[in-house]
Parts: C-alpha cells; structure tokens; sequence
C-alpha cells in the first residue's frame, strides 16, 4: 500500500475541487524516500533496518534491528536478499535468475516494497502480483507513484534486497501536511533557509528537506538512547 493516495490526500486536507491534484499527484512519489529519510526508518514490515557503510550511502550487507544490534541473516520476517535479478523496463518486472522463490518466502500480491543494492532501481515499488520468480508492479498509469513506479532496464548479479514495506497509518495526516506544505508554502520561500517574526523563527535544515518542524514533529524518528 503506498504511503499515501491522492484521495487521502484530499480526505485529510479538506479539499473538494480537483485544483490541486495534478501538483500533488506529482509530489506523492517524493514522499517515501523524504519520510524514511527524515524518521532514518525505511519502514520495513519485519521492524529491522540496513546499515550503509559510509556517508555515500553505499549497502554495508549487514541488517539492524531498531536496538542496532546486527543481524547477517539473508531473511528476517519482510526482509530478503536475492542472488541475481533482471529488472525489465517494457513489462515493469523484477525476475529471479536463480532457485529462489518469491512466493515461497511469502511475498504477496498488493505488497509496497523496497528494493536496495541494485545499479539503477533503488526505491519504493507498489506491487500487483506475484509468481515463484516475477514480481509485478503496478502500471505507472494506475500506481500512486506515477512513473516512478516503473523500473529501468538492469540485468544484475549483485546481491539485492528486497524488503516489505509497512507504512504506519498514523503517519498519513503528517505526510498529508508535508504534501499541502510543498505546493502552498515552499514556493513562497525563494530559496530563504529561515524566516523570523520578532521572536518567532522558522529554519529549514537540509536534513528536513525544509519542512518546519511544527510539520514533521509528528513522525516517528529513530532516537538513540543515552545511558
């Protein structure tokens, strides 16, 4: 299920005209990557999370749970990583090259998934079936996603990850703010990193992507514990 649909998006901001629909068609894509970015939370269903082994953000193959303690399994609930993939452009498939099965490890038809360590095709996927070694995805057409949804050419024989996605309801009125804030506020801002008003200030950090943190305060970000 994609994080959030376009009719959410209107439910939960009151709007009854089609206006603004074309614009936040086009910014629903952008939410996934901003929303795991800023929570430092991909939001897989099996409550686990992939280390990167330097700031470019390279796959370090280790997995983490939300403690940090590692995990070198190559499944852990929602998540998997397979040996070897073709990712087809014209019939928008992920296709196992190898004896592993998508069925059998309990991927299902609908699923939102996450792909990770490919050449070109990191990201966020919308699901329409599955078979023992083709995973569907949903037309650009009809996806939330749009074109994003649709997977470029990649013949890979890398160890990939595929992990199942679980984003939490309660985060949509959040994403929904998020959205209404890129097309009714950003543009206002001119490229400003803050603003203030006698004592009220307003800063934009690069790791918010901008969002005032009155906006974002209600997403679940990662926190470390001190002892």
């Amino acid at each position: 299920m994609a994080i959030i649909t376009l009719d959410e998006v209107k439910i939960l901001l009151g709007l009854t005209t089609a206006d603004h629909d074309s614009v936040i068609q086009k910014i629903i894509p952008m939410m996934p990557s901003r929303v795991a970015d800023i929570c430092d939370n991909h939001f897989f269903a099996a409550g686990v999370d992939v280390g990167f082994i330097d700031e470019e953000r390279r796959w370090s193959g280790r997995f983490h749970n939300y403690m940090g303690e590692g995990i070198y399994t190559s499944q852990h609930g929602g998540l998997y990583t397979f040996d070897g993939m073709d990712f087809s452009a014209s019939t928008n498939t992920i296709e196992l090259r190898n004896r592993d099965s998508f069925e059998s490890e309990g991927f299902a038809d609908g699923d939102e998934i996450y792909v990770g360590n490919s050449y070109q095709n990191d990201g966020y996927y919308e699901m329409s079936t599955v078979t023992t070694d083709t995973l569907t995805l949903v037309s650009a057409g009809a996806s939330h996603y749009g074109a994003e949804n649709v997977v470029k050419a990649e013949l890979s024989g890398a160890t990939i990850f595929v992990f199942v996605v679980n984003w939490p309801r309660d985060i949509k009125p959040v994403v929904a703010s998020m959205i209404r804030y890129d097309y009714e506020e950003r543009p206002k801002l001119n490229g400003a990193r803050s603003k203030s008003l006698g004592p009220w200030s307003e800063s934009y950090g690069s790791n918010s992507y901008g969002y005032p943190e009155e906006i974002i305060s209600g997403l679940p970000r990662r926190t470390m514990k001190v002892m």
